[in-house]
């Protein structure tokens, strides 16, 4: 079974995203969002068991940095 996530709130994710995405995040350190509403898909893969590494987050950050409203 392969399940997701459902973003309500911004003030609640925890990091930047969008009202209406679809979050996945895997054991090893793989991530994946969509959002419909800016029609922009993220893909992440890397193989990190210890997530001692901050790219993740700053890939996800450059990604909302180049979309222009």
């Amino acid at each position: 079974m392969v399940s997701f996530g459902v973003a309500l709130d911004e003030g609640t994710m925890g990091e930047i995203g969008s009202v209406g995405e679809f979050p996945w995040g895997g054991a090893a350190g793989n991530k994946f969002w969509i959002v419909p509403v800016k029609k922009l898909i993220g893909i992440f893969m890397v193989q990190s068991i210890s997530h001692k590494t901050c790219l993740s987050k700053g890939f996800r950050i450059m990604h909302y940095q180049g979309v222009v409203d």
